[in-house]
């Protein structure tokens, strides 16, 4: 039987509160998205919101990545949609940002917020039968360190689609043309 100080620790790390060295983090190849533990980033910062869907077929995934390389702020974006007959339209875009609209995204992954964030239950209401299989990941990597939230979309509107909202807003500032390919992340 596994007692209950082994369920809070299991709980706590489903939610994100163990920050991880890059270098130790599994990062599997995922269709259509990247993590902030991605070589090709080169230990600079990094910030991504991302929405994953398990039940639906790829890209089922929509995501917006921060970085910073050679002095410049930059954003990734990965999104999609699906149109009547099963077609699906994909957009993947990167564009330089401006510090002031990069800080004002960063400042949304401070320790206190992310700590706050962990608090909220990864399902919602209490007694909640779920059986969608997506989920919402808040993830920051900075000095070779992965920090991470996420929740399930059953656990319904939270801080955590403020902040992912805030960072589509930005993504359709700088490409209007991800309108529509990033609906999950509001």
């Amino acid at each position: 039987m596994i007692g209950w100080h082994v369920l809070g620790v299991l709980s706590l790390s489903l939610n994100g509160q163990v920050d991880q060295d890059c270098a130790s983090h599994l990062n599997p190849e995922v269709y259509h998205t990247q993590d902030v533990c991605s070589a090709w980033i080169e230990r600079e910062e990094a910030y991504s919101v991302t929405v994953h869907a398990s039940l639906l077929p790829e890209p089922a995934s929509q995501q917006i990545l921060l970085y910073q390389h050679e002095r410049k702020w930059k954003l990734r974006v990965a999104g999609f949609r699906w149109k009547w007959g099963g077609e699906v339209s994909t957009r993947r875009n990167e564009f330089v940002i401006n510090a002031e609209d990069a800080h004002a995204l960063i400042d949304q992954f401070s320790d206190g917020n992310l700590s706050r964030l962990r608090t909220l239950p990864y399902y919602g209401e209490p007694n909640r039968i779920c059986m969608d299989g997506s989920k919402l990941e808040l993830a920051k990597a900075v000095a070779g360190q992965r920090s991470w939230v996420s929740q399930h979309s059953c656990a319904g509107a939270t801080d955590m689609n403020a902040i992912a909202a805030l960072f589509r807003q930005t993504a359709l500032k700088y490409d209007p043309e991800c309108d529509g390919l990033l609906y999950w992340l509001t």
